[in-house]
């Protein structure tokens, strides 16, 4: 199961950036989705687990959509 630890934004040059931060193991490898209806997901990256106690990823929003929504799924 997923929780999120924490969720922050920032302007960039070129839209919005989000920081997603969740807890993780180590060697494996997880998988950020995106949603805007919650039933059709698209991948935004892979990240492999940090070292200790959690990770965190920068999403990079070109377009802003009214609503978006983040999962973070292990892949392996």
């Amino acid at each position: 199961m997923f929780k999120s630890q924490s969720a922050g934004s920032e302007p960039s040059g070129s839209g919005q950036v989000i920081f997603l931060t969740w807890s993780s193991v180590p060697g494996k490898i997880y998988e950020v989705q995106k949603s805007t209806d919650l039933g059709n997901w698209g991948v935004v990256t892979q990240v492999e687990g940090e070292p200790a106690p959690a990770t965190q990823t920068r999403v990079q929003i070109s377009s802003p959509d009214p609503k978006a929504f983040y999962r973070v799924r292990i892949v392996q």
